[in-house]
């Protein structure tokens, strides 16, 4: 979620990941797509190098780090172009954040490149976060309770009534004192991923 009014929206299409291939940093291909609009390509090979950003429209290399500059400072408005810059006198040094997955918000001098990969990292484990829950979601019916766990249960093979099998589900889980919260696939995906992630960590 935003926490900025101004910063750019995220996200990720056409993802293309390999888990086998992910060796120190994820192996993935996929089209970045900022506040709505395709932005670049980014892709990693999966040895620890950097991410590599690719302009899809007719524009110059220059061009395209003026504009990953200009959102990454939409992100942390601490960025700055160079490593010299960002390994100055007065850099800052932390070796952890009170939300690792969102360290590339909070350092106080770090380069564009790392605040767009950062953000990039963060939406690619969204996105395949979104995509593991809704392979789970075609097999099983899964809910919450009060305790935030996620619980399952295998749905029926063939046709069949999704809402009134939940509803069954509802009320035996009502009659053993542990009322269903919320069943994740009524819920806006984003807020479902929301909860399958929280109760996967």
């Amino acid at each position: 979620m935003n926490t900025r009014t101004n910063e750019p929206r995220i996200e990720l299409r056409n993802v293309k990941y390999a888990a086998f291939a992910s060796e120190e940093t994820s192996c993935f291909r996929a089209t970045v797509v900022v506040d709505g609009k395709p932005f670049c390509v980014a892709s990693n090979d999966g040895h620890g190098g950097p991410d590599f950003f690719e302009p899809i429209a007719k524009i110059t290399r220059a061009k395209l780090d003026d504009e990953i500059f200009e959102i990454a400072k939409r992100i942390n408005p601490n960025a700055v172009r160079t490593w010299q810059e960002a390994r100055g006198p007065d850099a800052e040094v932390v070796d952890e954040f009170e939300d690792d997955r969102e360290w590339f918000k909070h350092h106080k001098k770090i380069t564009a490149d790392s605040v767009f990969s950062g953000a990039v990292g963060f939406a690619l484990s969204r996105s395949l976060m979104e995509r593991d829950l809704r392979r789970a979601m075609k097999r099983k019916v899964l809910f919450t309770d009060a305790s935030g766990k996620i619980f399952e249960v295998k749905k029926p093979k063939g046709e069949f009534d999704r809402l009134a099998f939940e509803d069954a589900i509802a009320v035996r889980r009502r009659t053993q004192g542990k009322p269903v919260v919320a069943f994740l696939e009524r819920l806006p995906i984003e807020r479902a991923v929301e909860v399958w992630e929280r109760s996967a960590s």
